[in-house]
């Protein structure tokens, strides 16, 4: 049966102290039953917290933003362009909160370097990541628009055994196989002293060693208002902590992941799986309707957009005022083509989410179109967009489209550039 450890009742509530332990073993199908006697206390512990499912993006933002950091910066990073092999000029303006990533990817590379703007000489690709600067630049306003973030929600079904068979069945068996090999413990700590330990001990460094210089960090303040009213869902075995993370219930009926760590230098398969196992459990006990993973990068080949994907989540926009990003293709040259051919941001156009693939003088074979159509199903795209020469477009080709992969046909004499902001 499920460990209820209650530690102290008063006549004002539930003692910070308290903890809740969940059933931790193989038995997947029967953890919810097992943990019952968690239930009632969860749901004393963890009320829903009105106060952020009321608020907008927008509010939450203003609560936490450092002002200095709107003011327009730029910057031009220079490197190969993997296609091409041609030298590349990506020049960005605004924010500049997502260099590192936005260049990543335009690049198809790590190796690049930030360049002083005298003498950088034509920019191939311009980035536009500040709201006020998007509306200003007439180009900006045409260009790619990309959400600054992504959020991920999986839906969970009125009973554990529908939640439980919506995960795919390999998912599944791994998660019963490392509760069968291991004497883990999950368990729920509402004591602030413990989130503060999380947030010193595991939160702080697990982003600074796994992101770098691209990591985006809470500030001790933001972290506090935002771990206000949840709790620390800890996975440990036996004295040694293999992880953690903040949950914490909203009155839309979610149970939010705000952020989870991993301790530096104690990798072990699987903790990853289990701390978002364990959530699934807990919002299960709690009543709740669905887990909202938080954000992710808005890319295809995002390992954490991908990851979350496994527990098959779907994605909606995030708002807030990093609303977009704004990528704008200069010119057609060698390395302009060779990125927009293996574009993989994602846009949002309308209702729909998509990527544009822009193909110069061939067409992507079907063993591609078969796998970025199985890619965008998995991360919940809803359409890959791919527009090679008309000229190289069989029937064949029209007739045995993957579900989710669109073919858009461009005129030989089309301005590249044009034809791929073109594209819907």
């Amino acid at each position: 049966m499920g460990r209820t450890r209650e530690v102290a009742l008063t006549a004002k509530g539930i003692c910070d102290a308290q903890r809740i332990e969940l059933y931790p073993g193989p038995d997947l199908e029967h953890a919810a039953t097992r943990s019952a006697e968690a239930a009632d206390a969860l749901a004393r512990l963890m009320p829903p917290n009105a106060r952020f499912s009321v608020q907008a993006p927008a509010l939450r933002d203003l609560l936490n933003v450092n002002w200095a950091d709107w003011w327009p910066g730029s910057s031009v990073v220079t490197g190969t362009e993997r296609v091409s092999g041609e030298t590349m000029r990506i020049r960005f303006r605004g924010r500049l909160r997502a260099v590192d990533f936005i260049a990543r990817h335009i690049l198809g590379t790590d190796e690049f370097e930030h360049i002083p703007e005298a003498g950088a000489g034509h920019a191939d690709v311009l980035v536009v990541d500040h709201p006020v600067l998007e509306r200003l630049l007439p180009r900006a306003r045409t260009a790619m628009a990309v959400p600054a973030w992504l959020r991920q929600s999986s839906a969970l079904g009125a009973e554990w055994s529908e939640t439980l068979r919506a995960f795919p069945a390999s998912l599944r068996k791994e998660v019963s196989r490392l509760l069968r090999r291991e004497p883990y413990i999950a368990q729920i700590d509402a004591a602030e002293r413990a989130k503060q330990d999380y947030y010193e001990n595991l939160y702080v460094p697990y982003l600074t060693r796994r992101f770098g210089s691209s990591a985006v960090l809470r500030s001790r303040r933001a972290f506090d208002r935002e771990a206000r009213g949840g709790v620390l869902l800890e996975l440990r075995l036996g004295a040694e902590l293999l992880g953690g993370a903040i949950l914490r219930r909203d009155a839309n009926g979610g149970l939010a992941i705000v952020n989870s760590a991993l301790p530096v230098g104690k990798a072990r398969a699987g903790q990853s799986d289990l701390l978002d196992y364990f959530s699934f459990l807990t919002a299960q006990l709690l009543g709740c309707k669905f887990v909202d993973f938080g954000v992710s990068r808005p890319h295809l080949d995002d390992g954490v957009l991908r990851y979350k994907a496994k527990w098959r989540s779907r994605i909606s926009p995030v708002g807030g005022l990093d609303k977009l990003i704004r990528i704008v293709p200069l010119r057609a040259s060698a390395a302009t083509l060779g990125f927009l051919g293996r574009n993989g941001f994602i846009e949002r156009h309308g209702e729909r989410f998509i990527v544009r693939r822009l193909y110069a003088d061939r067409l992507s074979d079907r063993a591609e179109r078969m796998r970025l159509g199985s890619l965008a199903a998995r991360v919940g795209v809803d359409a890959v967009i791919l527009a090679p020469p008309n000229a190289l477009v069989m029937s064949d080709d029209l007739s045995a489209l993957p579900s989710h992969v669109e073919l858009r046909q461009t005129r030989p004499d089309a301005e590249p550039v044009a034809a791929f902001l073109a594209l819907e």
